[in-house]
């Protein structure tokens, strides 16, 4: 049994763990608030112009993405290519020639708009351009959902053959899915609206060799999900639900996650925490709260959980806050229920894994 000492120490240090975590742990997709986005190849710190980088024309590019099976999005105007942009580790290049054009993509706005559902084309429903620094942090994704999402993922739901990874943008998360061997999914599905982020994600998965097992296809914003029922045995959602507009579209949305995934599977969910003083994409004062058109906002635990009552709620928090703290909690150890409500209540990003019934 722990002490009252202990306890009080396990939950100190758990929130301060899970803020230090705030930043290198982000599911988020983009932060318009910081130098990560904005700018393009023309922002400081891009290497354009230099000797590590070289120019494609707009022919030469379309010729190399028909040659391996894909078609140039018209709307992106390609620049000039980085073999490798500053601040990248060598272990998170993909194969050329799917580096560059992967780079390219994303340079040129590939995954900038994440809201769909706005008439008002501002925030984040607006085309925008890359830097280079926010290109190092994308390419990055696969091993930091590999961390962060696989190994979360891997304890509770096993074998999945089949794996639908729905908002996937660049196809992060379905690559690094794909390259679970505990998972070890025959098949994922990644669907986004956004047919340049499409295009990206699957440069990404050619770069990744995973291309066979991974495919991407477009969904329209406000429909059903172009997906047979009952068919998944696992589905995940990350950093999605905060972009649609209004509740209605996130209980219809909520549905369709149900709706494809087979009785007995499991939904995996991930949205901001909405008690923080500032909203976690935008840094906006109460963003959460002030809600603004074109940016997102996040549904407090209740109104996810209602949406779920008729499922089983995975108790995956015990585990992430036995993962955090390591070096002072055995694994074996049952950690008591006042200290994941704090972990939990403290994290930026809610958590949820449910068990569809049957």
């Amino acid at each position: 049994m722990m002490g009252v000492s202990t306890v009080w120490f396990v939950v100190v240090q758990a929130v301060a763990v899970l803020r230090r975590a705030r930043g290198s742990s982000s599911e988020g997709r983009r932060d318009r608030s910081s130098p990560l986005v904005g700018g393009g190849s023309t922002t400081a710190g891009s290497n354009v112009g230099s000797s590590t980088s070289r120019p494609c024309a707009s022919s030469s590019y379309s010729a190399s993405l028909q040659g391996i099976g894909l078609r140039v999005v018209p709307s992106l105007q390609p620049g000039p290519i980085s073999h490798r942009p500053p601040g990248l580790p060598r272990s998170e290049m993909m194969a050329e020639p799917y580096a560059s054009l992967f780079f390219d993509q994303v340079r040129a706005g590939a995954g900038s708009v994440d809201i769909h559902d706005s008439a008002n084309k501002d925030g984040f429903a607006r085309h925008s351009a890359a830097s280079d620094v926010f290109l190092a942090r994308e390419v990055s994704r696969v091993s930091h959902h590999r961390r962060a999402l696989s190994s979360l993922l891997e304890p509770f739901v096993q074998r999945s053959g089949r794996v639908a990874d729905v908002g996937c943008s660049t196809g992060a998360s379905a690559v690094a899915l794909a390259l679970s061997d505990v998972l070890s999914p025959e098949e994922v599905i990644g669907i986004d609206p956004s047919q340049p982020s499409l295009e990206a994600a699957a440069i990404r998965a050619k770069g990744c060799g995973v291309h066979g097992q991974v495919r991407f296809e477009r969904n329209q914003p406000g429909q059903p999900l172009p997906l047979p029922t009952a068919s998944f045995d696992l589905t995940t959602c990350i950093s999605v639900l905060e972009f649609l507009s209004d509740d209605a579209a996130r209980r219809d949305f909520i549905r369709e996650l149900k709706r494809i995934t087979r009785p007995g599977g499991h939904i995996y969910l991930s949205t901001p925490n909405p008690y923080r003083l500032r909203n976690v994409h935008d840094r906006r004062f109460l963003g959460d709260w002030r809600r603004k058109s074109g940016h997102p906002w996040a549904s407090q635990a209740g109104f996810i959980q209602t949406l779920f009552a008729d499922c089983e709620e995975v108790p995956i928090w015990d585990h992430l806050v036995k993962q955090r703290l390591s070096s002072c909690v055995r694994s074996n150890e049952h950690l008591p229920n006042i200290v994941v409500a704090a972990a939990r209540a403290a994290a930026p990003w809610q958590k949820f894994l449910y068990r569809m019934p049957g």
